[in-house]
């Protein structure tokens, strides 16, 4: 059984915290913050529907799936990565 994993990461804290998210350029459909020092993402879960929307990233190890996003927290920006295109129809 592997080791579980370092918690670093207070969901409640985080939800109510005032965080500012923006497109992060190296990884398509990541959303990038900082909170407590760290940086920290949310990543779009392409199999949406069939598993929850968003993933929570906080260290190599530490993940939490969600479906909310959480009303404290801010989009800036555009949802248009470097080299992302919409598929054509």
């Amino acid at each position: 059984m592997p080791p579980p994993p370092n918690v670093r990461l207070d969901w409640a804290e985080l939800v109510r915290s005032d965080l500012v998210w923006v497109a992060d350029p190296m990884h398509p459909l990541w959303l990038r913050s900082a909170w407590k020092g760290e940086v920290v993402f949310v990543r779009f879960n392409p199999k949406f529907p069939e598993v929850d929307l968003y993933s929570l990233l906080v260290a190599e190890n530490e993940m939490l799936d969600f479906n909310d996003f959480p009303a404290a927290w801010v989009l800036r920006g555009d949802l248009d990565w470097p080299g992302y295109r919409e598929p054509s129809v």
